[in-house]
């Protein structure tokens, strides 16, 4: 008799491509895999800019016939520093948080400004001022937060948090202005720990990774339209 795939993923052997094609992966297993499949996808895009301007810095430095050495090295080294920029929040983003040291608000501000800042974004409000220190899975659900609204305002613009406390003492609350800033439907349907994982893409995944760790931060994420334009993002 031959062994079901399910039978195979049972044991502690390896899997050959085959077999994972044909394995049966359902209910949480399956929606963890299609989070991480466009995860992966994202972070990678957002690294394709600037990792190819350091491989074109570097080619015209190699075969330097114009004279423009410098300019190529000025160019792969800000480059680079984009990079190193975007993988450091990133990483605090969508690492495990389990471990990890409380994070002062000035730390948040200084890692989340930096990145926000490489996409013509500023960051400030009365959040970063005062207060304690945040928890390892409440630091990363903000950043969450700030990424998906930097992700609406391809134009610039800036971003004030207003408030920056756990549920339940005051909440996260972020407004996002700028021209064109708005969640798009895609994104608000995403927010929603219902929403079919089939349906999610590379675009809509930040959305859905913010409604999850909400979640598991015990908060509710809430989207409210700001007067004169712009929108909030408010977790109680």
């Amino acid at each position: 008799m031959q062994p079901r795939p399910s039978d195979t993923l049972a044991t502690n052997s390896p899997l050959t491509g085959a077999e994972l094609d044909h394995a049966e992966v359902t209910g949480d297993s399956a929606v963890a895999i299609r989070i991480a499949e466009l995860l992966a996808s994202k972070i990678c895009h957002g690294l394709i800019s600037p990792v190819g301007a350091i491989l074109n810095g570097m080619e015209i430095m190699a075969d330097d016939d114009m004279g423009m050495g410098d300019e190529a090295l000025a160019l792969a080294n800000d480059s680079a520093q984009k990079a190193g920029r975007t993988l450091g929040f990133q990483r605090a983003a969508y690492g495990a948080a389990a471990g990890r040291p409380a994070m002062s608000r000035a730390e948040l501000q200084e890692l989340a400004g930096a990145y926000l800042g490489d996409r013509k974004i500023e960051l400030g409000g009365p959040a970063f001022a005062t207060g304690q220190e945040l928890s390892p899975e409440w630091a990363r659900f903000a950043l969450n937060v700030l990424a998906l609204a930097a992700e609406t305002l391809i134009r610039g613009g800036a971003l004030e948090v207003q408030s920056l406390e756990p549920a339940g003492r005051g909440g996260l609350l972020v407004e996002a202005r700028g021209e064109g800033a708005a969640l798009r439907p895609e994104l608000e349907s995403a927010l929603s720990l219902d929403v079919d994982p089939e349906s999610l893409t590379p675009r809509s995944i930040q959305a859905h990774l913010c409604c999850r760790f909400a979640a598991g931060c015990g908060a509710d994420l809430q989207v409210s339209g700001l007067p004169g334009g712009g929108f909030s993002l408010r977790a109680l």
